[in-house]
């Protein structure tokens, strides 16, 4: 996996042999500018949010690139990173402004070279490696329970064609916090509600079940979508089975979460104690797990188990989980970082946490 800073380079290598086709064949004013505005972005985002994330986000491009200096970066580089970003201004807000081509292709050369000096430093993250983001589309189903005050939500994976979806989790939420629910999911991702989002038999099969509200569609990242929902649990003591707490699957997958979102928080690496409780912690106070679920000492247990498998210098690149089925979970355990043949979890090589579906009853 990258890091930020290699990311950019990387960004700068494939900007240079963009430059290099175009010196080929013909081409016109925008597609330097295009060229242009990409790399002039790229440095901007690496220095907000990588190189001086404590800093001001307010600030602009110029108070940014001349931050270089209080960390030991030199003024020639600094001033060549100056001479992106007039280019970059000239090539996104002068529409009669022509770049030429030759000189362009020098300046990414220079500005690489500058880039690639950084190397030597290490300041903000610009060492650490790029977190992979998981976004995936899955499906939200609500019916009202008037009796209980509550909301049931099931969040499942979408289906193909016809068949009925997999559950991941369902949640009981406080009724009158629907509305709120809605508009913060979309502050962390899409949300979008109706019939024709869904094939016609899988909508009306879900749809005439009790009170049904609602049928929708987001698209984002799992994790935010049950913190989301979590934040406005309702519990209560229903019959057994019906209960969240009652899905096995379920209550790993939250514990599988709160495992992601603390393994980059540690700046050393904790005892085996510290991390049990950590992400005991975040089982419950992020994804509603019962602080007195009987399962989540050993959940806890065996998922930090796993992580100490995994050396600690990539702990800040976790990520995921996503679901995959037997085979290809088969497949990726022969290179996996980490491994419980129990949960059937794995990290693999890109640190992403692998979950092999259907094998725990939902």
């Amino acid at each position: 996996m990258a890091t930020y800073l290699e990311h950019l380079l990387q960004h700068f290598e494939i900007a240079i042999s963009k430059v290099r086709e175009l010196t080929r064949r013909d081409y016109t004013a925008e597609d330097v500018k295009k060229i242009v505005v990409g790399c002039g972005s790229e440095l901007e985002i690496f220095l907000k949010l990588a190189a001086f994330p404590a800093k001001n986000q307010r600030h602009n491009f110029i108070q940014f690139i001349d931050e270089l200096k209080t960390v030991g970066v030199s003024q020639s580089d600094i001033d060549v990173f100056h001479e992106l970003r007039l280019a970059y201004n000239a090539s996104k807000h002068n529409p009669v402004h022509e770049p030429k081509l030759l000189e362009i292709e020098d300046l990414l050369r220079r500005v690489r070279n500058s880039l690639a000096k950084l190397t030597n430093f290490s300041f903000g993250c610009i060492a650490e490696q790029v977190p992979i983001r998981h976004r995936r589309v899955l499906w939200v189903f609500a019916w009202d329970h008037y009796i209980g005050g509550d909301t049931e939500v099931s969040i499942m994976i979408p289906s193909a064609g016809d068949e009925l979806p997999l559950s991941l989790d369902h949640i009981y939420i406080n009724m009158s916090a629907w509305e709120t629910i809605k508009s913060e999911l979309t502050a962390v991702g899409s949300i979008a509600f109706g019939k024709e989002l869904f094939p016609q038999p899988v909508y009306e099969f879900f749809s005439n079940e009790g009170d049904f509200l609602a049928g929708g569609v987001f698209e984002g990242e799992y994790k935010n979508l049950l913190k989301t929902l979590a934040k406005y649990e309702l519990r209560q003591d229903l019959l057994p089975g019906l209960n969240r707490h009652d899905s096995l699957f379920g209550m790993l997958q939250a514990s599988i979460l709160a495992m992601v979102e603390a393994a980059p928080t540690f700046d050393t690496e904790p005892s085996i104690e510290s991390l049990q409780t950590t992400i005991a912690d975040i089982s419950v106070n992020n994804y509603a797990v019962p602080a007195d679920y009987p399962q989540l000492p050993k959940f806890v247990d065996l998922l930090a188990t796993m992580l100490k498998q995994l050396d600690f210098s990539l702990w800040k690149a976790v990520n995921g989980p996503t679901w995959i089925g037997e085979s290809p979970f088969s497949i990726a355990t022969k290179d996996a970082l980490a491994l419980d043949e129990k949960l059937q979890i794995l990290i693999d090589k890109n640190c992403i946490v692998r979950i092999q579906v259907r094998t725990y009853a939902t």
